[in-house]
């Protein structure tokens, strides 16, 4: 079976490699399938443009799958009328949205199949209906490392602080995470921690090294350092076998002690991006984020002391806001002495807490990250425009100077 797997265009300055496709189109090339990843994301194509690749296709495509959030689905939605209209391929649609609204859009008639949860699945799915759930939760046993062959990956242009050496691209070797924000969706990996063994990690580092020339890669785990015994495992490979490659993560502030920082410095480590959120202690309560920003001080401290750079994300707008916990948010920021910090919106996204607490269950696309904007609906209305400037002064403050 012939299949293009589609991503769709968002209008993002900074599109990242499609890792949800890049797995399920390597779990279904494994299976036997003829497969093509389409980013239409990175191509700024059109949706007529997409449809023209498609159709272009010299054997034609049998099936079209495609992936998105909440805020593209309506993008793939419009792809796939137009691929119903002037082909005779199937439909496939999965990802976040899919997962969450898989009964919803089974009755839209768009869809030969709507998957819900993870798409590894995909080749067993493709001969049994409309619909396909599956909530057990893949171990790495049951997934393939990604074909990187099937993106451009010097294609990819990183985000500052990421790609300090290029080429560049990213990595994704754990799903699930055990932790309870509350502006968290996981609709697709849960809550269960599973993750890629150090030793097949290493093996990827490995081959983008020697087959596309990587010299920096982001980690994109939702905790990367939640199991110890991996970093300290994959860290002693990389030290015992150098690459010659650079990375960075995403971490808790509470995961490691000093030591395990050294090691990842050591290992090639450059940067630790820190989910801090709010430099206010009662709406970090609030967002269930389980420390403190004491913790978050001596974190900060610890990172930078072993040599790695700590940035952090922070959002603004969240539950229980005042202007003044705003701007204390945006003190913390640098009282704590970081490298880099990124400021956005708290928005409801769908499969969260706050989506059940706080959003238009009928209209679920309603202030939720659109491109580079956002609407803060988590604060009276009164406060949004106090909430808007805050965002753009943090990040102003940390822009890179040229």
């Amino acid at each position: 079976m012939d299949i293009v797997f589609v991503n769709p265009p968002t209008g993002s300055r900074y599109p990242k490699p499609p890792l949800g496709l890049l797995h399920v189109a390597t779990a279904c090339q494994c299976a036997g399938h003829t497969v093509r990843i389409l980013d239409a994301d990175l191509l700024k194509m059109s949706c007529g443009e997409i449809l023209s690749q498609v159709d272009d296709y010299d054997y034609g495509a049998d099936v079209v799958g495609l992936t998105g959030t909440t805020p593209v689905y309506p993008v793939a939605a419009k792809i796939a009328r137009l691929l119903k209209a002037e082909t005779g391929c199937r439909t496939v649609i999965g990802g976040v949205h899919a997962s969450i609204f898989h009964e919803q859009l089974r009755a839209t008639g768009l869809w030969d199949l709507v998957v819900s949860g993870e798409g590894e699945r995909l080749p067993d799915a493709l001969s049994l209906g409309s619909i396909w759930q599956d909530t057990r939760g893949l171990t790495y046993a049951d997934i393939p490392i990604p074909d990187y062959n099937l993106i451009d990956v010097p294609a990819y242009r990183p985000r500052y602080p990421h790609g300090e050496r290029t080429p560049w691209t990213a990595v994704h070797t754990s799903r699930g995470c055990p932790m309870h924000c509350t502006f968290c969706s996981k609709a697709i990996f849960g809550s269960r921690y599973r993750s890629m063994p150090a030793s097949s990690v290493y093996s990827l580092m490995q081959t983008l090294v020697q087959q596309h020339g990587v010299r920096d890669v982001t980690f994109y785990d939702d905790e990367f350092t939640l199991d110890g015994k991996r970093v300290v495992t994959l860290c002693n490979l990389l030290t015992a076998a150098p690459l010659d490659l650079t990375w960075t993560c995403e971490a808790r502030v509470t995961s490691l002690a000093l030591e395990g920082w050294q090691l990842m410095k050591a290992a090639g480590c450059r940067l630790v991006f820190f989910g801090i959120e709010s430099g206010d202690q009662g709406i970090l309560d609030t967002l269930r984020k389980g420390f403190t920003l004491d913790d978050v001080r001596r974190a900060v401290a610890t990172v930078q002391s072993a040599g790695i750079k700590a940035a952090a994300y922070f959002m603004l707008g969240c539950p229980g806001e005042t202007v003044q916990s705003i701007y204390r948010t945006l003190d913390f920021a640098e009282e704590i002495g970081l490298d880099h910090a990124q400021f956005s919106v708290c928005a409801p996204l769908p499969g969260s807490a706050l989506w059940e607490q706080y959003a238009d269950k009928d209209d679920p696309t309603a202030g939720l990250y659109l491109g580079d904007g956002m609407y803060p609906l988590l604060v009276p209305a009164d406060m949004a425009h106090e909430v808007m400037s805050a965002v753009s002064e943090g990040n102003r403050r940390w822009a890179r100077e040229e």
